[in-house]
């Protein structure tokens, strides 16, 4: 039907899209702004591909938006990740409020700026909740992490947490691939992402899932 391309002075990208009620878009991802540097993007896009706004915001390093989402009210919350402000520390995991016209109302950061990988998100209109995967490292050293495992964080709608809790598998680590998130009947929630079988040998991944209930207790299974 269409196809639009959106460009900046630098590297854009886009990871994720969410439909909204006025037949529009919202897409969130990254515009660089230097090099090694970038900042979250959000762009709301009418149901025909126009730009009705652009907005750019971060701090002195890495930001990205990985999943986003538009409430009933039309306020949109986007889901990524973002520079602690700390040189002794690295990413946060970070949820953003906006209003309709894009205009930025909080910011709240989670993980204490371990070398946090947020993966993606859902809204749960039940309980007013988001729902979010992340990967966190168990121990940083000399600027590289290791021991990855699966977090999953739900908030409110002003971004207290509701829970904040890691998984894992004996000693199966994640190896930070692409993962997702989605709501399941009767409440809760199931994740997967993939790990290492024995973790860092030549055997093969694993499918690794993850099926938890509201209050964040769980079941395995790798497959």
């Amino acid at each position: 039907i269409w196809a639009k391309s959106y460009s900046g002075s630098g590297d854009n990208q886009a990871f994720c899209i969410s439909g909204t009620r006025d037949g529009g878009y919202v897409v969130g991802g990254y515009a660089s702004v230097s090099v090694y540097s970038e900042d979250h993007v959000i762009l709301k896009v009418d149901k025909n591909g126009n730009i009705i706004w652009k907005k750019t915001f971060g701090t002195r390093d890495n930001e990205w938006i990985k999943s986003i989402v538009e409430l009933p009210d039309r306020s949109i919350y986007a889901y990524g990740m973002a520079d602690s402000g700390s040189t002794s520390k690295y990413n946060n995991l970070q949820l953003i409020k906006l209003d309709s016209s894009g205009k930025l109302i909080w910011t709240k950061n989670y993980g204490n700026g371990n070398y946090g990988v947020p993966s993606s998100m859902y809204y749960d209109p039940t309980d007013r909740t988001f729902n979010m995967d992340a990967i966190i490292p168990d121990s940083i050293s000399s600027g590289i992490s290791y021991n990855y495992r699966v977090f999953l964080l739900k908030t409110d709608t002003s971004g207290k947490v509701k829970h904040f809790k890691k998984y894992r598998n004996g000693n199966h680590l994640t190896n930070g691939s692409g993962a997702s998130i989605v709501k399941i009947e009767g409440g809760g929630s199931a994740f997967v992402n993939s790990n290492y079988k024995n973790n860092y040998t030549s055997d093969p991944w694993d499918i690794y899932f993850v099926k938890i209930d509201s209050s964040g207790a769980s079941n395995f299974c790798n497959l």
